[in-house]
């Protein structure tokens, strides 16, 4: 037998090879032993001593190493080569669109598109490019056209833009270090990274101010946002810029609403606060006499809505605000008489109630004082004795002391006349008039009302004497004028005369 390792010739039966040592298989006897085949006995025998016996390709030696049978590859389907494609086609689309990313993100362009859209107050471009710190809410502040407004106002046309441009670039340095970018406390460039790309914005950090207004309560509205302040301030997140804006305060007290506007106020780091200032006035109101009680004060139309018990009427009140051209209508009452004035602020603010009567009121006096004038002128002048009897006759109930006097007087001068007859004489009047009267100086007593009226009279005078009666002397009529003063007391609803003068 022969080995299976080796091929060397072992004795047959053994278990291992007496040359390599190898264990043998226990073989079939047709391997063990193979009867050789007479074709292949008539091969051997049929060739030369000495030459080369040519193996048989179909068997292989023992102890030879089989040759390598050659595989078919099978075809690849069609779904792999799909496959393939996509996954190729993927890696070459991710490359290429990392460098178009990488391309429409580059930092120049947006350094570039902010200063420009800026420099153009193009608020659609300065929106793509900026963002707000991670600190700031939308409830703090929002980027919206009317907040940039301001902003624009303030650098479209400024030397800072220049400033801005460099601080970003050195901002893009830092960057490209994978150093976070300082900026300069107001802008500066950030970088957002992900897998394909890196883009780039503008943060810009809103700046906080302090809106003030010496009213609480005062409604401020600028840059699309509306505010209520008063004196001890509000704070608001603002872009620095210039800025316009109104405001308006409605008094509690007087119902007056005061409006101001303002235009360019520069708002900055530097100058971070906005005092709202409103052209009014405060009224002062005194009263004439102690006698008089408030009873309403009406401020263009709007009554006035304060404790009115708590206005010193007499001693003087400041009343306000108000505006520069407003109307106060003060109404007040005496011994059950009302009277009212008003007040321009326009002309002054010092307001002194000085009583003026009811029109129905004034027209009584002037009536009694247009008709009792020319009869008392003639009982003075005339020593008429029915002019006086006409005197009594109208106004000795509601005057009796007035006609009591008179009636003494023209007795007594009478009389004297009569005893020296060539020492006196006397004047006729005729042509008189009475011209508009005119009733001031209204006060307050403890009887009721008085008034003065001055009554403008003018007239002719002819000389007669007394012994000759009725006999005109040599001189010429003369004309006289002036004024009567006639003393009123408003009593129950009428009037009375208390004394005249000439």
């Amino acid at each position: 037998m022969f080995c299976i390792s080796c091929g060397k010739e072992i004795e047959d039966g053994s278990l291992f090879c007496e040359h390599c040592g190898a264990k043998q298989e226990e073989a079939p006897a047709a391997e063990q032993q193979a009867p050789s085949t007479p074709a292949a006995e008539d091969k051997r025998a049929a060739a030369p001593q000495g030459a080369p016996v040519t193996q048989d390709p179909s068997v292989t030696p023992i102890g030879a190493a089989a040759a390598p049978t050659a595989v078919a590859k099978k075809p690849m389907s069609p779904k792999t080569k799909l496959i393939l494609a996509i996954v190729v086609g993927v890696v070459v689309l991710f490359f290429v669109l990392k460098a178009i990313l990488n391309s429409i993100n580059d930092p120049n362009k947006t350094i570039n598109k902010f200063i420009d859209s800026i420099r153009n107050q193009d608020t659609d471009a300065f929106l793509q490019v900026v963002t707000l710190p991670s600190t700031v809410s939308e409830e703090d502040f929002a980027l919206t056209e009317e907040s940039v407004a301001p902003f624009f106002a303030g650098y479209s046309g400024s030397d800072a833009l220049s400033s801005f441009q460099n601080t970003l670039m050195e901002d893009l340095t830092y960057l490209n270090r994978g150093i976070v970018a300082p900026g300069d406390g107001f802008i500066r460039l950030v970088e957002n990274s992900n897998f394909l790309f890196s883009s780039y914005e503008v943060e810009i950090t809103p700046i906080t101010a302090t809106l003030y207004s010496e009213f609480e309560g005062t409604v401020l509205t600028m840059a699309g946002s509306e505010y209520t302040v008063g004196y001890d301030g509000v704070a608001v997140q603002l872009l620095p810029g210039f800025y316009s804006g109104s405001a308006t305060y409605t008094s509690a007290d007087t119902g007056v609403t005061l409006t101001t506007e303002f235009t360019d106020y520069n708002i900055s780091s530097y100058d971070n606060y906005l005092n709202v200032e409103f052209d009014y006035v405060s009224a002062y109101i005194e009263a004439s006499s102690s006698a008089l009680e408030l009873e309403s004060i009406d401020i263009d139309g709007t009554a006035y809505a304060g404790d009115l018990s708590e206005l010193d009427f007499y001693y003087g009140f400041s009343i306000g605000p108000v505006n520069a051209d407003s109307e106060i209508r003060v109404v007040a009452t005496a011994y059950g008489m009302e009277f009212e004035q008003t007040f321009s602020m326009a002309e002054s603010t010092r307001c002194y109630f000085t009583v003026t009567l009811p029109d129905d009121v004034q027209e009584a006096a002037v009536a009694l004082v247009t008709e009792l004038v020319p009869t008392w002128l003639q009982v003075r002048y005339s020593y008429s004795q029915s002019a006086l009897d006409a005197l009594v006759s109208a106004y000795g109930e509601t005057s009796p002391d007035f006609t009591a006097e008179w009636t003494e007087w023209l007795s007594g001068r009478l009389e004297s006349m009569n005893a020296n007859p060539t020492y006196y004489n006397y004047e006729e009047l005729s042509d008189m008039t009475v011209g508009e009267v005119e009733i001031s100086n209204i006060s307050f007593g403890s009887d009721g009302i008085s008034a003065r009226a001055y009554v403008p009279v003018e007239g002719m005078v002819l000389q007669k004497g007394w012994e000759t009666a009725g006999t005109p002397s040599d001189e010429e009529p003369n004309t006289f004028s002036g004024d009567a003063s006639v003393y009123l007391l408003y009593t129950d609803g009428e009037w009375s005369v208390t004394r005249i003068s000439w």
